[in-house]
């Protein structure tokens, strides 16, 4: 197994990613895809499956400090993973034929009022009790079947649109990372599923990113459960969803 130079800073730029979007149970794909596709890897066949597999890791890790500090609504997360991860694998099975423009404009007109809408919540206390399970369901499973389509749609997993969402319905901050955690693994392994037939992964490159990502996943999630303040959590995933709306503009312009 021959690792690059090229390779290395990579695996570098994957490793505080995948820190930073471990902290918050989102998955580091938006980060993960152009890094990737710097090393001159195929989009459809290699970038996209390794991407969304490897978000897969990133969430799964980070799901592990989550689910030790109970922060983790594992039986409505279920529904929403099921959801999430059946419009994943749809999504990631169509990206070979769907015309994305008109679609990717309503993303990030989405993006941007989540990524907003978040910012402007992060002066707020967390709530004082968790959400009714009916708000969950009746708000959550729609978006999380929307997250779920463009997660896999884009390989991007879908965990950045879908824990603003978790936020709104009224979930405590670090609640809302466990439960996104939870659902954007179940989302990227599916999604992967949609892209398996036609992928190509380097497997010395995945190996190395495995280990690279799962050991920044899990420290990520960890110092949110010990150290930072949702408020801080909030204001990170308002700047990372608006980055990733203004990176997909600049792309569509």
């Amino acid at each position: 197994m021959v690792i690059n130079l090229a390779q290395v800073i990579v695996s570098a730029i994957n490793f505080v990613a995948a820190f930073l979007f471990g902290m918050l149970g989102v998955g580091a794909a938006p980060v993960f895809i152009p890094a990737i596709q710097s090393l001159g890897y195929a989009t459809v066949a290699t970038v996209f499956p390794l991407a969304i597999l490897l978000n897969g890791i990133n969430s799964g890790f980070a799901l592990i400090p989550f689910a030790r500090g109970k922060s983790v609504d594992w039986r409505n997360g279920a529904f929403l993973a099921i959801a999430a991860g059946i419009f994943a694998f749809l999504g990631a099975y169509l990206t070979a034929y769907v015309p994305l423009k008109i679609l990717l404009w309503a993303l990030v007109i989405v993006l941007a009022f989540l990524g907003i809408r978040t910012l402007m919540m992060s002066g707020k206390a967390d709530p004082e009790s968790r959400p009714a399970e009916g708000r969950i369901l009746l708000i959550g499973l729609p978006a999380a079947a929307f997250a779920g389509f463009f997660g896999g749609l884009l390989a991007i997993g879908g965990g950045g649109i879908l824990a603003p969402f978790l936020l709104i319905i009224g979930y405590k901050m670090k609640q809302a990372s466990g439960t996104t955690a939870f659902v954007a693994t179940v989302a990227s392994l599916a999604g992967f599923l949609g892209f398996i037939a036609h992928a190509v992964i380097p497997i010395g490159f995945l190996v190395v990113s495995i280990i690279v990502i799962s050991v920044a996943s899990v420290l990520g999630a960890w110092l949110t459960m010990k150290v930072a303040k949702p408020s801080w959590l909030r204001i990170l995933l308002g700047v990372i969803i608006l980055v990733s709306a203004l990176r997909m503009l600049i792309n569509l312009i």
